[in-house]
C-alpha cells in the first residue's frame, strides 16, 4: 500500500490496519453537516469531497486519500474565505492547488496555513471566529501536545464554524 505521513500527525492510537485512525476518522463526518445550510452547490460538492478524503485519510492514510485531502481542505478554506469576503474571485485560487503535487505536500499545507490566517482576520462574525481558532488549537493540541483526541475535536469544531459563514 503506498502509506504516507501527514505534516500534521496524530496521537490517536492506531485501531487497526484497515482503519487507522477511528475518532478522527468517523469525525470527518461532521462535515456533512454544514451542507444542509448552506444554499451554494459548489460549496456543497466541495464539503462532500472532503468528507470523503478525509475520512479516507485518517482510515487508510494513502498518498492518494492524503493529495485529496488537502485538496478539498484547501478549497473549502478558499470557498469559506469567498463567502466571508463576497467576492468569488478567491475561488479561481483552487485551479492551480489541484495541479500541485510534490513529495510531502509542503506547497499545500503553506497554502492552507495562509488561508487559514486569512479567514481568521477577514471573519467579522465572533462566532465563527471563536469556533475556528478553538478547532485550530484542537488540531495543534494533537500534533504538537499528544492530546489523542484534539484532531477530532477540530474536525467537529470546524464543521460547527462552516455552518456560521
Amino acid at each position: 500500500m503506498d502509506k504516507t505521513k501527514s505534516l500534521y500527525k496524530s496521537h490517536e492510537k492506531i485501531y487497526h490496519n484497515n482503519f487507522l485512525y477511528p475518532m478522527n476518522s468517523l469525525s470527518s463526518l461532521f462535515y456533512l453537516v454544514p451542507i444542509f445550510f448552506i444554499d451554494d452547490y459548489f460549496g456543497k460538492f466541495i464539503l462532500l469531497g472532503l468528507t470523503i478524503s478525509s475520512t479516507l485519510w485518517w482510515a487508510k492514510q494513502t498518498k492518494m486519500s492524503h493529495y485529496f485531502d488537502l485538496l478539498f481542505l484547501s478549497s473549502t478554506l478558499i470557498w469559506s474565505l469567498s463567502l466571508i469576503t463576497k467576492n468569488n474571485l478567491f475561488n479561481y485560487f483552487i485551479i492551480p492547488i489541484v495541479f500541485i503535487r510534490n513529495k510531502n505536500n509542503l506547497y499545500k499545507n503553506i497554502i492552507i496555513v495562509a488561508f487559514m490566517l486569512a479567514l481568521i482576520v477577514s471573519n467579522t462574525n465572533i462566532v465563527a471566529r471563536t469556533i475556528f481558532i478553538l478547532s485550530l488549537l484542537s488540531k495543534m493540541s494533537d500534533t504538537y501536545c499528544g492530546n489523542k483526541y484534539g484532531t477530532a475535536i477540530f474536525h467537529i469544531l470546524s464543521s460547527i464554524a462552516i455552518c456560521f459563514i
